[in-house]
């Protein structure tokens, strides 16, 4: 991004700033207007745009996780769908931590839904197991987070497959206004509505669990949220940064060659770089409209009160659904043993000598520097802000690193450039020590 030029201006005030132009290193575009500020009220608004927060963690010792979360368009049909939580559970055998980013697309029903169902369905079967054994395989960890994965969005499709009973043929024999009379159910308390709703928006889902020893870290990745593995080595005076989750999109060959093989003969299973020449990602919950026959999206989802928030056009997407589901809910789970080196050739384990921690972050991050995944930089500055003195939300410097850091100019553009439309994807950093 180019540095953005000042404009005149007299007699300001501090806090609101000083009148500018930029580009947004958008060559040939704008400019736009925007307020260049100075500390300390250029921290006071990125506070207050990107909600730093922290996150007890069990274990004691004042141990906690950080958070922040962004979307500075201020329209609010524009507000950020992107979710996290983080918790600390007293389990069998001690305190187990789970973290989640969610970045829901199209809407925020899928999104929100699974924020509150996840979390507890996950809770639920580790009790059940850890009830069992206080010494589950690292398998049958993994196989917990897949499963409530998995199952969750199978819930959504039974729910929206119990409205008509009768499948396919019921609805071909039902009229427009019979089936808006079901599923548009907002007088009537709204459950249909809502059924219908978490299936026509989607949400990618990116979980980590860690035991109550610190010593296994696993994580679940749906879609394209990214999680990386951080370790500071005094010894060494190093701090290195290894990836631990997958990408889910039609870029990444392996995930294209996937949805293609699944379905022989369909040229334009993947599209663009798309599955259906749609959608950038290969796995997620909900999106059902690339999920179910087409009769599900040209009867039922368009004749929903909710609408479809989908920039490619439905005439060009129905005729390419031929042999469903194309885009999957099933994650793929890693498990990393916190001992031994920390490498990406070391079968996914870290010294115990070393201080580690864990960066989740939707895609907005990765968008920030360019489309490339970092981890050794993003380790660098969140080890630098946890063994800070100032004790500094490590999330919120990776994220100011990833605005511009020490440049005013570049961070008070990302927070205050006056655009009808948002100009950066929804962004969200997790934190977590280990």
């Amino acid at each position: 991004m180019s540095a953005p030029s000042s404009g005149a201006a007299g007699a300001v005030d501090p806090a609101k700033g000083v009148v500018a132009q930029t580009d947004m290193g958008w060559k040939g575009e704008g400019p736009w207007t925007y307020r260049l500020l100075h500390e300390p009220h250029l921290t006071n608004e990125f506070d207050r745009q990107t909600a730093p927060a922290a996150h007890p963690l069990g274990g004691g010792a004042g141990r906690q996780a950080y958070s922040v979360t962004t979307q500075p368009c201020p329209d609010p049909e524009q507000r950020s769908q992107d979710r996290h939580v983080v918790a600390s559970w007293a389990l069998p055998g001690g305190s187990w931590t789970f973290a989640g980013v969610f970045d829901g697309h199209a809407g925020h029903d899928t999104v929100d839904y699974t924020l509150k169902s996840l979390p507890s369905s996950t809770r639920d079967a580790l009790s059940s197991i850890l009830s069992a054994t206080l010494s589950p395989s690292s398998d049958a960890i993994s196989a917990v987070l897949s499963e409530c994965i998995t199952r969750l969005d199978q819930s959504l499709t039974a729910s929206l497959l119990s409205i008509f009973p009768g499948g396919e043929q019921a609805i071909k024999n039902m009229t427009d206004d019979e089936i808006k009379g079901v599923i548009n159910d907002q007088d009537r308390g709204g459950k249909n509505a809502a059924i219908v709703a978490r299936c026509m928006r989607g949400t990618t889902a990116l979980v980590a669990l860690i035991d109550p020893q610190g010593e296994n870290l696993w994580v679940a990745s749906l879609g394209d949220c990214v999680a990386v593995l951080g370790a500071s080595d005094k010894v060494q005076a190093r701090t290195s940064g290894m990836l631990v989750s997958s990408t889910h999109n039609g870029r990444v060959s392996s995930e294209a060659d996937r949805v293609r093989s699944e379905h022989p003969g369909e040229d334009e299973a993947v599209l663009r770089h798309r599955v259906l020449g749609a959608i950038a990602v290969t796995r997620a919950l909900g999106d059902h409209l690339f999920k179910l026959p087409a009769i599900y999206t040209t009867r039922v989802f368009v004749n929903a009160a909710a609408r479809f928030r989908i920039s490619t056009p439905l005439a060009d997407i129905i005729p390419r659904i031929k042999t469903p589901p194309y885009v999957s809910a099933t994650p793929d789970v890693r498990h990393v043993a916190l001992k031994g080196g920390l490498s990406s050739s070391s079968a996914g384990s870290v010294s115990g000598e070393q201080r580690r921690f864990l960066i989740m972050c939707s895609d907005g991050l990765v968008d920030l520097f360019d489309g490339v995944v970092n981890p050794d930089r993003w380790a660098r500055v969140v080890g630098g802000a946890l063994s800070s003195a100032n004790a500094n939300n490590a999330a919120s410097s990776l994220l100011r690193h990833a605005f511009g850091g020490d440049d005013d100019a570049l961070v008070s553009c990302k927070l205050t450039v006056e655009m009808c439309e948002r100009w950066m994807d929804d962004t969200t950093i997790v934190v977590v020590p280990l």
